[in-house]
C-alpha cells in the first residue's frame, strides 16, 4: 500500500506507517507507528482487489505508536506532541480488528453531516477500537482532545474517485 493519507480531512490522517492528529495549525500526535498482521490477516491483505469488485478484507493487526516524530510534516520544532501529551501506556502495543473495503465511500465526516455532494473514495479502512489513544491515555484531555474526541475516529477513506 502507498503512504497516501487514508482520510482527506486534515484533522485525521492515518498512513501505513504514521499516525497524525491535527487541525489547522495545531498538532497533537505526529508519530511513526510499527504494525504487524496477526493470524492470517497478512495473506488476506496481500491479495489484490478485483478490478470492478466491491469487496472487503478483514484481519487483526498489532500497532505500536512510537515516540519517533513523523517525517511527513514540516518541522515540528516548538510543538508539544506525542510523549509530551500522552501517557506512557499510549506507546504500548495494541491489537485492532481492521476491515478494508473497496467500493464508493464518503468520509465519515461527510456522511455524518449529510454532505453527499463531496468527493467519494474507493477504499475505506475501519478499526475496532480506534487507532488513536483512548481518552485515559492523554495526560490532559480537557480542552482540544476532549473537543476533537480523536479516540472516537475509527473509519478512514482513501483513493479519491
Amino acid at each position: 500500500m502507498s503512504r497516501e493519507p487514508l482520510d482527506r480531512q486534515a484533522l485525521l490522517i492515518v498512513s501505513i506507517d504514521q499516525l497524525i492528529s491535527r487541525a489547522e495549525v495545531n498538532v497533537w500526535i505526529a508519530a511513526e507507528i510499527v504494525w504487524k498482521s496477526l493470524q492470517d490477516a497478512a495473506s488476506s491483505f496481500d491479495e489484490p482487489f478485483g478490478v470492478d469488485s466491491t469487496e472487503s478484507k478483514q484481519g487483526t493487526v498489532e500497532i505500536t505508536l512510537t515516540k519517533n516524530p513523523s517525517t511527513s510534516l514540516r518541522s515540528l520544532a516548538g510543538y508539544r506532541i506525542n510523549e509530551a501529551l500522552l501517557e506512557e501506556e499510549a506507546f504500548q502495543p495494541k491489537t485492532f480488528q481492521v476491515r478494508l473495503e473497496k467500493g464508493r465511500f464518503l468520509t465519515p465526516f461527510d456522511r455524518s453531516h449529510g454532505l453527499t455532494e463531496n468527493p467519494e473514495f474507493g477504499l475505506q479502512l475501519s478499526f475496532e477500537p480506534s487507532p488513536y489513544p483512548p481518552r485515559e491515555q492523554w495526560q490532559t484531555p480537557k480542552g482540544a482532545p476532549d473537543a476533537m474526541k480523536f479516540w472516537e475516529r475509527k473509519t478512514f477513506c482513501s483513493k479519491r474517485l
